[in-house]
Parts: structure tokens; sequence; C-alpha cells
């Protein structure tokens, strides 16, 4: 997939449009391909890394709307295909 990754903390001039690996989903999540996506203060404050310790590379962004592309076991309220928005812990760029 691609995704907008920061290397490092700073601010939106860390992000990077590049390759990174399919995330594996954990019980009562979805993956939406992503078609839109908001820029949300808390995305900036994350990505400073004065919150608490970034993953790096971390991929920020909360506010995404898209279209849902693969459901786990216990998520029961869309399926594949359905049109979302909404807000994801992270990793919605």
């Amino acid at each position: 997939m691609k995704a907008m990754r920061a290397h490092q903390p700073g601010g939106p001039e860390q992000l990077r449009y590049e390759d990174a690996p399919d995330p594996e989903l954990g019980a009562g999540q979805v993956l939406i391909r992503v078609q839109a996506i908001g820029i949300n203060p808390a995305d900036l404050v994350r990505l400073s890394g004065k919150l608490a310790p970034l993953k790096l590379p971390y991929i920020t962004g909360t506010d995404v709307c898209g279209e849902v592309e693969a459901v786990s076991p216990g998520a029961t309220q869309v399926k594949v295909g359905d049109r979302v928005f909404g807000r994801a812990i992270s990793a919605g760029y």
C-alpha cells in the first residue's frame, strides 16, 4: 500500500508518500481504501512526538473516508464494499 509516513517526529514536512507494508487487522477492525482525508489538529500533535513516543515509521491520520476493503472477525457493522467515513486511531494517511 501507499502511505504518508514520518521517519522522525516533527511537523508535516516530515511526511513522505511511500510504499508501506499492508496492515494486519486485529479482531473487530476493518481496512479502508482511503479516498479522502482531513487534517485534524490531533494528527499534528501526535506527529510532533510530544504526546507520546512514536513507533517509527509513523503513519498519522485520523479523519478518513473511503471504501471498506477487508473486515476481520468481530466487525459486524460494515461489509466489504461499504462506503464509510469516520475516525481511525491512526494510520489514515
